[in-house]
């Protein structure tokens, strides 16, 4: 075994290192945030302009993670279409690898004055902008990466000694070894980038020769595509098919970096030898060329590869259900037609609310969607509302137009208010339901068929209907009242007497928030004086009800 006088300035320098790639990777996101939300936005629309968002993302970045988890946001929000959105982190790669070319080039003076600069705006306090600290920070970890590469250089000669002495230097009888080592840095650092980069170090460290070096590269290809591709074939992520296009893109330059290999017969460094290129700069580009290929290749087969992936992991229904149905940028030209989509989508969101309280009903349904799963659904499309109604109103669409969009957003409040109180209601429910199951029972039936009503007045657009609707939607203080004092009869524990309590207050709650909605609704779908007349008087104040 190496001595410690030999290991710790090695852990040292890789210790520095890796810290060096956090710093860049972390401070790098933030600074280029929203710009590629906007970038993402407008390049969906072809194979070649996704590829170059990617690759413009990825070097930004320098981190295809951060670049995955926005794209798999703005998918899950509606924001793009998840289409050729995959093809975004798989050209990202292209982008990141400029972290290993960097990582090849001698830059000591450049590193000495990053880390002055950075170390002096950390020690005199500036006062910066939040972009700018970012940007120190990006510098300080340029410094650190490189420091640590130049400890890794100063311990690198009797490690040498010892890997000799050992035989571990002999890339072809240790291709397994190499293998499992590149496979277990890409799922310990979850990137191969990173794991390139530390392969760059050791080479110009004289550790690893390029042959050694590359075939850890295969390794730790085919670990990042596992890293990918296991979360996307289970199904735990809304972007399942955006990872299993990263595993593809990752098994492709394995494949690429496999038959080159089979080209230079096993000896890459020997098939290079006759060209004016040092080591560390071959594997450098090589690994920009195998990035390329891959990403290449995944573009070309798009539409195999994702019917593929759609066989292999099929989109959930309770994905589905976090996206709008109908809001689409073309229809933010014309407000009216907005606005109507808008109006669509709320109803869709309306129409959830009964089945909210199946799993607490009788006569519920089964294998439907728990009150949980359709509450989180029913938040993010309401983001993604808000969104479209923010959108709208910068359009400058005209008076009545604004008027229409701020009663929609009345109603939209109202309904994420309604998700929220109905979970909590069927949980409160659930609690009381083994002691007081009949008479609770009757009032989950009564609000499941509050609740249907409201829909009702989503779905309808005569006043005369929406009149009826309204009136059972009505005054039912008194009916409470009586309600809660049967209910708290029923039960002499205390746990269950405070969740009876609770499920009253909030089928008070959620009543008020249906009648005003439906207020709301009728105010939105007509301009007649009637609908003003209908305001109602609160049964409780929200604030009071929520206590």
């Amino acid at each position: 075994m190496p001595t410690t006088s030999v290991l710790a300035p090695l852990l040292t320098g890789l210790g520095l290192f890796f810290c060096g790639v956090r710093f860049i990777a972390a401070n790098l996101t933030p600074l280029a945030g929203p710009s590629a939300r906007r970038l993402f936005r407008g390049a969906v629309k072809t194979n070649w302009t996704v590829a170059l968002a990617g690759v413009l993302a990825g070097l930004v970045s320098q981190s295809t993670s951060a670049v995955t988890l926005v794209v798999v946001g703005l998918v899950r929000a509606g924001i793009i279409p998840e289409g050729r959105a995959v093809l975004l982190p798989v050209w990202s790669q292209v982008g990141a690898a400029a972290l290993v070319i960097i990582v090849s080039l001698q830059t000591g003076p450049a590193v000495a004055c990053a880390l002055a600069i950075a170390g002096a705006v950390l020690y005199f306090d500036f006062k910066l902008s939040e972009r700018l600290r970012h940007a120190v920070l990006v510098l300080l970890g340029v410094g650190l990466l490189f420091l640590g590469m130049e400890m890794l250089n100063v311990s690198s000669v009797p490690l040498r000694i010892w890997l000799s002495a050992e035989g571990l230097l002999a890339k072809r009888e240790n291709v397994a070894v190499l293998l499992v080592l590149g496979l277990v840095l890409a799922a310990i650092t979850q990137s191969s980038t990173v794991a390139g980069a530390f392969a760059v170090a050791v080479v110009r460290a004289g550790i690893f020769d390029l042959d050694a070096a590359l075939a850890l590269l295969v390794g730790a290809s085919v670990g990042s595509a596992i890293n990918y591709g296991v979360p996307g074939w289970r199904g735990e992520s809304v972007g399942g098919k955006v990872l299993l296009f990263q595993a593809a893109q990752k098994l492709s330059s394995a494949t690429l970096l496999i038959l080159l290999f089979a080209a230079s017969e096993g000896r890459p460094q020997t098939a290079l030898a006759g060209y004016p290129i040092s080591a560390t700069a071959a594997f450098a580009w090589i690994f920009l060329a195998i990035q390329v290929g891959g990403s290449v290749i995944c573009t070309l087969l798009y539409g195999p590869l994702s019917r593929l992936m759609e066989k292999i992991a099929p989109p959930k229904e309770s994905e589905t259900l976090a996206r709008p149905a109908y809001l689409l940028d073309e229809a933010l030209a014309d407000p009216a037609l907005a606005l109507e989509l808008v109006e669509r989508e709320e109803q869709r969101l309306l129409q959830r609310l009964p089945a909210m309280l199946d799993a607490v009903r009788a006569e519920g349904g089964v294998g439907g969607f728990s009150p949980e799963v359709l509450r989180e659904a029913g938040l993010s499309v309401s983001d993604a509302i808000r969104r479209y109604l923010a959108a709208v109103l910068e359009s400058d669409p005209g008076r009545n137009a604004v008027v229409l969009a701020m009663r929609r957003q009345r109603v939209l409040d109202n309904v994420v208010a309604l998700h929220e109180a109905v979970e909590e209601f069927q949980r409160a429910v659930r609690i009381a339901q083994p002691q007081a199951g009949e008479a609770v029972g009757r009032m989950v039936e009564s609000l499941h068929m509050l609740l249907e009503v409201l829909t009702d007045v989503a779905s309808s657009h005569e006043p005369a209907e929406q009149e009826m609707s309204l009136a059972l939607l009505g005054d039912r203080r008194q009916v409470i009242e009586g309600l809660r004092s049967r209910l708290l009869g029923a039960s002499k524990d205390a746990k269950v007497q405070e969740a009876l309590f609770r499920s009253t207050v909030l089928f008070e709650r959620i009543l008020w928030l249906a009648r005003d909605t439906a207020v709301a609704l009728m105010r939105a779908s007509s301009e007649a004086p009637a609908a003003e007349a209908t305001e109602p008087q609160p049964l409780l104040a929200p604030d009071e009800a929520s206590a």
